[in-house]
């Protein structure tokens, strides 16, 4: 006995409907960014960050697209792909965002800053 089609038909059928939809409002999210503005991959007027975010997003979503295009076509190759692909991505994504949030700024950049305000350094 297949496990994977006795859990796919022991669950609702819709189920697998509602992650590739799911995947597909995190793939605009991905794309469009925030309600606010921020982030978001194919904006004009955003910072590297939001770009970071939004290309974290897009991975989220096809992870999600990819399970549930697995599931529904009953398919372990890409179920396995897809959660590899997921996994991988989303963790190296994420280092680098949190490397780039938490790095201390170089003293050009604080120079810069600090100039433009008036105050000299």
């Amino acid at each position: 006995m297949n496990t994977l089609s006795s859990f796919a038909s022991f669950v609702h059928p819709t189920l697998p409907l509602i992650v590739i939809a799911l995947g597909i409002v995190h793939l605009w999210r991905g794309l469009r960014g925030q309600p606010n503005g921020e982030g978001g991959l194919a904006r004009r007027h955003t910072s590297l960050l939001g770009r970071l975010e939004g290309f974290r997003m897009v991975l989220l979503a096809l992870t999600l697209v990819g399970l549930g295009l697995g599931w529904l076509l009953e398919s372990r190759l890409l179920i396995f792909l897809a959660l590899g692909f997921g996994i991988v991505e989303l963790r190296e994504s994420s280092t680098i965002i949190n490397a780039f949030r938490f790095s201390p700024r170089p003293k050009s950049i604080a120079r810069q800053q600090s100039s433009s305000s008036g105050v000299r350094t």
